[in-house]
């Protein structure tokens, strides 16, 4: 499914390979958002709506929406770890071990 949610986004020839997803129970309904960085600093994203089984998936019909507060600090914490592990080696290029250090600090939990 999460594959699938990434596959929304297209092709851009300065996409990296790395990115997130956060997946939202909200009051209204349950949210994917899939996150890819692009670039040195920059994220492209595309936001979906769900069913609680994870079967559908629709992209959210105002795409002006970025993020919910409780979204954006997830945004935060992950813009921090690419800092720390990315670029603040003033690398130009993702090697495979600063991504590997990157995807290996995960938030699973509530906030």
């Amino acid at each position: 499914m999460i594959t699938k949610t990434y596959q929304g986004l297209g092709h851009n020839d300065l996409d990296h390979q790395l990115g997130f997803s956060i997946i939202h129970l909200a009051n209204d309904g349950w949210y994917i958002l899939s996150i890819k960085w692009n670039n040195a600093n920059n994220i492209r994203h595309i936001v979906y709506e769900t069913d609680e089984n994870f079967k559908t998936l629709k992209r959210l019909q105002d795409k002006t929406i970025i993020a919910c507060l409780w979204e954006a600090r997830l945004i935060v914490q992950e813009s921090n770890l690419w800092q720390k592990h990315i670029l603040s080696n003033n690398l130009l290029t993702v090697t495979k071990d600063a991504g590997d250090k990157y995807l290996s600090e995960v938030f699973n939990g509530k906030l």
